[in-house]
């Protein structure tokens, strides 16, 4: 589709110059709540579920400023934040680093079930650094079992319904919320089923399938004002396929049971306004199977301690946070062999003969056995955030430090394929800190006006995958090979956000500039004729992780206008997204979020609500090595709705259409953009009861 995007950035200047000549004058800034002056975005889930195109995190996030889904078909989608994203983006549930694999590979889904969790604070550097170090900030899921509070109702429940066309996810959730005295029940239970669907060129797109299953229960003490426990316990099962080019059909199970213990303790000693302490047990089991044989295994437990303590003394805030956890990793790739963790057999002949002989032959260390050695990594994180409110000031400061130790056994790998005689250190035990600050300034410019600038320094410390792995990969046909020498990738960042509120709506303009000293990311290897190289076992193309300078800067603009006339609203929303990458030689970083523009308009009148949005993406420009372009589309989305009530019973029913114009288009930060484009028109029929 030959698409020109400057038609829609007409009318988004109009709409921002309608904006200019509204009357400012008569508004003042207020500050509803504490939390409306920090360096976050809080977004309501059940909200954001009526709004999603799907249900992964990625899909959930979409239409916030800055962010991108990073998917990897239908049932896995990571959000990306100013083209930041896996290791960059960090997400939390609670205190807590969630237990899952999707930061090491984009096939590997969140392990979560997003409509199950009731808050997502998105958090930008300055209060992220609290939780961890990561350049794109951190998505905090929060659930019943991180609140401080039991249910204000004795009894509460929420059960939803959705079923569609074309691959469209059919679901059943049930929330449930009972309160007796001083305890509380909670139980959130979500099925969700998808089918294969057709792309925009009525293609079946083979093995774009998913099933979930979450189950997640909370029971809540609250003897006196002061202190709440909150005993949690969740299980999760996902079946999906992966619709790559491989003719073998593939798909990942995976399940994750994981449960612990919150308690929030306010007042504690002096100047303390609260205290949370939280303990996390979790396991994590990934199959990824190839025609139905268990080729792959990826077996992840955790277990973490966390203590954060909020302070109030007379003009400031002070929030200090500290952390331990252990993670233990098992990596199996074997053809059909993956059911159990098994030790190599060692015998007398010379440990890595066979990895020495590919580097005298190809100048790599191609391995035809397990990708990885297991490693346990231990993690100690201190950090601390002080907020200064002033009179028509905010600064806020950050500091965080984090010592990581991961220990390394190689008992798994083929002893033909050990890096004894290529690298004598290679599996020794690997220590590493880094230390990370963030400066933020907000300020009241005037009774419409708010500016923040945010100055940080980040620094992250490598991933035992990003230093270990050296084998192939299933899911996106390549080969990757690892970097034992990596070093903390370090960045220095500064982003600007200018924001308005007057009386037809929002404004909102943020611009940011990242330069990394030692940005991580992984490369092509090219043969003598400067064409992609292929690895020997299973001719995949190779990718090896490098490390060096690159530069991120970009542009966001997001404008909301609210009209109100007689009993009707009428609602129309716009953002623009502009993002560039590069590194120091001057080639493109891969997979950069391609120019876009949303715009949006909602009517509600008494009980209905209609919206229509279209979603206008720019050809990706500015593409990496061997990179393959993907065109511009245009995606337009209806919606209706009908809300009431009965007694004491609330009911919704609603029909959506998703691209409806039937585009076939293509996710440029996917690595299967080829084989695993958008769904086609779908159409959705959903209804929700509350009592």
């Amino acid at each position: 589709m030959n698409m020109n995007i400057k038609p829609f950035s007409l009318l988004l200047l109009a709409n921002l110059l309608f904006a200019e000549q509204s009357h400012l004058q008569h508004l003042t800034v207020v500050c509803e709540d504490e939390d409306s002056l920090e360096d976050s975005t809080h977004l309501l889930t059940h909200t954001l579920s009526h709004e999603s195109k799907g249900e992964s995190l990625g899909e959930y996030l979409e239409n916030s400023l800055g962010i991108s889904n990073n998917s990897f078909g239908p049932a896995v989608g990571r959000p990306s934040y100013h083209g930041l994203d896996a290791k960059r983006l960090g997400i939390t549930e609670g205190t807590h680093a969630i237990n899952d694999l999707s930061s090491l590979s984009s096939d590997h889904a969140v392990g979560v079930v997003v409509r199950n969790q009731e808050e997502i604070h998105l958090l930008r550097t300055t209060e992220a650094l609290l939780y961890g170090a990561y350049s794109g900030g951190i998505v905090q899921l929060l659930s019943n079992s991180n609140s401080d509070t039991l249910p204000k109702k004795n009894f509460s429940l929420r059960s939803t319904l959705e079923h569609g066309s074309n691959g469209a996810a059919s679901i059943k959730s049930l929330h449930l919320e009972a309160k007796q005295d001083t305890i509380a029940l909670y139980s959130d239970i979500s099925t969700i089923s998808s089918d294969n669907f057709r792309d925009g060129n009525n293609k079946l797109i083979q093995d774009s399938f998913s099933e979930a299953k979450e189950y997640r229960f909370v029971v809540g003490y609250q003897p006196t004002n002061t202190l709440t426990l909150k005993l949690f316990s969740n299980t999760l099962y996902k079946d999906y396929g992966i619709p790559n080019s491989s003719s073998e059909a593939s798909k990942i199970d995976l399940q994750k049971k994981e449960f612990g213990a919150v308690a929030h303790i306010k007042e504690a000693f002096s100047n303390n306004k609260e205290v949370e302490i939280s303990i996390k047990q979790s396991e994590y089991n990934h199959f990824e199977l190839e025609n139905n044989s268990k080729d792959g295994r990826f077996d992840q437990s955790m277990q973490s301690l966390s203590v954060k303590s909020d302070f109030v003394f007379d003009k400031s805030e002070l929030t200090h946070h500290i952390s331990f956890s252990k993670t233990n990793l098992e990596v199996c790739h074997a053809h059909g062999t993956c059911d159990t963790f098994d030790i190599a057999p060692r015998t007398e002949i010379n440990d890595g003969e066979s990895l020495k002989e590919s580097v005298q032959n190809f100048s790599y260390a191609f391995a035809h056995t397990h990708p990885m050695p297991s490693t346990q990594t231990q993690t100690l994180l201190n950090a601390l955030y002080y907020k200064l409110p002033l009179e028509y000031d905010e600064l806020s400061f950050s500091i965080h430090h984090v010592n990581t130790n991961i220990k390394i056994n190689a008992n798994n790998i083929d002893e033909s394929y050990l890096y004894t005689l290529v690298d004598g250190d290679f599996y020794d035990t690997y220590q590493n800190s880094s230390y990370s600050s963030s400066l933020s300034w907000w300020h009241l410019l005037n009774e419409t006006y708010t500016s923040t600038l945010s100055l940080s320094s980040i620094s992250r410390t490598p991933s035992s995958d990003e230093l270990l792995f050296n084998g192939f990969h299933h899911a996106t046909n390549s080969y990757n090979i690892g970097n034992r020498d990596l070093e903390n990738e370090k960045s220095l960042q500064i982003e600007l956000d200018l924001e308005a509120s007057y009386e037809y709506g929002t404004f909102h303009f943020n611009s940011f500039y990242y330069h990394f000293n030692s940005y991580i990311y992984q490369s092509l290897i090219k043969d003598e004729s400067n064409s992609a190289l292929y690895d020997p076992f299973h001719n995949s193309i190779v990718y090896h992780t490098n490390q060096g300078e690159a530069t991120l800067y970009g542009t966001g603009i997001s404008h909301t206008i609210d009209i109100e006339h007689q009993e009707h609203t009428y609602t129309f929303d716009s953002s623009l997204n502009l993002l560039r990458g590069t590194l120091s030689n001057g080639e493109n970083i891969p997979r950069m979020m391609p120019d876009n523009i949303n715009l949006s308009f909602s009517h509600n009148f008494e009980h209905f609500k209609n919206s229509i949005s279209v979603k206008a993406v720019h050809k990706a420009r500015y593409l990496a090595q061997l990179e393959t372009p993907t065109q511009a589309y245009l995606m337009t989305s209806l919606q209706t709705s009908y809300h009431n009530h009965y007694h004491e019973f609330n009911y919704s029913v609603w029909l959506k259409g998703e691209n409806l114009n039937d585009t076939y288009a293509t996710n440029h930060l996917s690595y299967l953009k080829a084989s695993s484009p958008y769904p086609g028109r779908q159409i959705k029929f959903g209804a929700e009861l509350t009592f």
